[in-house]
């Protein structure tokens, strides 16, 4: 609750708080005036119809507009509305809005909080899944039946890239920015990767084989799954029923080289300086699911490698 009008935009939603003392008329809450708030600069506008707002960002990145106020030291708006002759003082509503702001950061800070009790049972769940999935790979059954063994390596590989995914949610908000490098064996980590795939290349009727090897380490933090992880997986996604996903590992002057070859849709001229950025996302698979199309749809041949420097 707030004394004056409060209209937040928090994304794509618009959430408007009427004001318990001095509430807008509903003028000032049209749709085109409700657009021309959220196309507003922090600081002071005037509005189409003549009266102030005034913007500012909350703690959590929201815009935050205070519409409809008829400011003292600026000419008289317009347009006049029976019973709604309020004047103010800048200072007045900047100082009103503050304290809402503030409000919101104490929000952000128990959201962070409970988020790190979520990722906290979310680890526990994942270890109940991975000792599970150990007792019965050990399972004479288990042993007997390489089917279900492939089974259960493909369901403990997934359970520990869960793992990976939280770890980097733990680097992302700065949880675990002063953590020690670890050595990292190369192949284990991306063999670990692959394993979990097996079950979605099997549906989607891909060969895969991983030839060579490597028993080198590489030094960093260990969320190093992540990177074969969006490569395997983009490739899959893209990739024909029936083609072939290759993984290959090399060790070549003292670097760890892993090279990913499959076949996909060409990545068109304009896309491709652009494939790096956060974000960015190429047109959506739909629009590339025609063969035949001439230029704008082809299968090629494509090979990402990636290397990490060897530590010994």
């Amino acid at each position: 609750m707030a004394a004056l009008t409060l209209v937040t935009f928090d994304g794509g939603d618009v959430n408007i708080a009427r004001g318990t003392l001095f509430d807008c008329p509903a003028e000032f809450l049209t749709n085109s005036q409700i657009e021309f708030y959220s196309s507003c600069e922090p600081g002071w506008s005037r509005c189409p119809i003549g009266y102030q707002v005034y913007v500012a960002f909350d703690a959590l990145g929201r815009k935050v507009a205070v519409p409809g106020i008829y400011v003292r030291s600026e000419k008289a708006p317009r347009r006049k509305f029976p019973n709604y002759a309020l004047h103010f003082e800048k200072n007045a509503v900047q100082n009103f809005l503050e304290p809402h702001l503030v409000v919101s950061d104490t929000i952000r800070n128990q959201r962070n909080i409970e988020f790190r009790n979520l990722t906290h049972d979310l680890r526990a769940i994942s270890t109940e899944i991975y000792h599970t999935a150990v007792s019965a790979r050990e399972h004479p059954v288990a042993q007997r039946d390489r089917d279900l063994q492939e089974q259960i390596e493909s369901i403990m590989a997934a359970q520990q890239m869960m793992s990976v995914r939280l770890d980097i949610v733990d680097y992302e908000v700065g949880h675990a920015l002063h953590r020690p490098p670890e050595r990292i064996p190369v192949f284990r980590k991306v063999e670990k990767v692959y394993k979990c795939f097996w079950n979605k290349m099997a549906h989607r009727k891909i060969k895969h084989r991983l030839s060579g090897n490597s028993f080198g380490f590489t030094v960093g933090p260990p969320i190093l799954e992540i990177v074969p992880f969006v490569i395997i997986e983009n490739a899959i996604k893209y990739a024909p029923q029936g083609s072939e996903l290759v993984i290959a590992f090399e060790e070549l002057d003292k670097e760890i080289y892993v090279y990913f070859e499959s076949l996909g849709p060409r990545i068109r001229g304009r896309e491709r300086s652009r494939i790096f950025e956060q974000t960015f996302r190429g047109r959506p698979p739909a629009h590339r699911s025609g063969v035949g199309r001439g230029s704008d749809f082809m299968l090629l041949r494509k090979s990402w490698g990636i290397s990490f420097a060897a530590a010994y």
